[in-house]
């Protein structure tokens, strides 16, 4: 795990990462959801934007231990502060209240097993886009997912409860 300053340059914080993935905010920003997708889990850290440091706080949700079908892989954090996760190999999408790592609900992709990412758009923020993956048959490690009739799809979910927000924007000079 990295950062980098334009000043400080790149800075290692962490190493036995494999596949890094899902990365968001809480609200107030002083919350940072992360996961590592070959550790089937979502983890929580504290994080002060001012400084740049963070430490670790909590595994929200432990995918193996809560029995969760696939691996984390992207994610997102909706208005209401709870975070979206992609279930790669798992054929859904979870919401999750990341203050007691509770699902709260499930959206079923039948037809694609490879749920790589998620996130919030449309002009109220109502609409959920979850993309999917189409490994070719063959590929190394993952025969179980050839065939998938809709896999490399992107869908469009509408009629949530939840919705998204306004993303942050920034601006750098080089």
């Amino acid at each position: 795990f990295y950062s980098f300053t334009m000043k400080g340059g790149l800075v290692k914080h962490e190493s036995d990462i494999f596949i890094s993935n899902g990365l968001g905010f809480s609200l107030d920003n002083k919350k940072m959801y992360y996961m590592d997708t070959l550790k089937y889990r979502v983890d929580q850290y504290c994080v002060d934007a001012k400084t740049g440091s963070r430490r670790f706080e909590k595994t929200i949700i432990d995918f193996k231990k809560a029995d969760i079908p696939g691996a984390p892989d992207g994610m997102t954090v909706d208005a209401g502060g709870h975070i979206w996760v992609a279930c790669v190999f798992g054929s859904q999408v979870i919401q999750v209240k990341p203050e007691t790592g509770k699902v709260l609900q499930k959206i079923v992709f039948p037809k694609c097993t490879q749920i790589t990412s998620v996130t919030f758009g449309g002009a109220k923020w109502d609409e959920l886009y979850v993309t999917s993956a189409n490994l070719p048959e063959g590929f190394p490690g993952f025969e179980h997912t050839a065939g998938a009739p809709e896999a490399g799809a992107t869908y469009r979910v509408t009629g949530l409860s939840a919705k998204g927000f306004t993303p942050f924007e920034f601006d750098m000079d080089l």
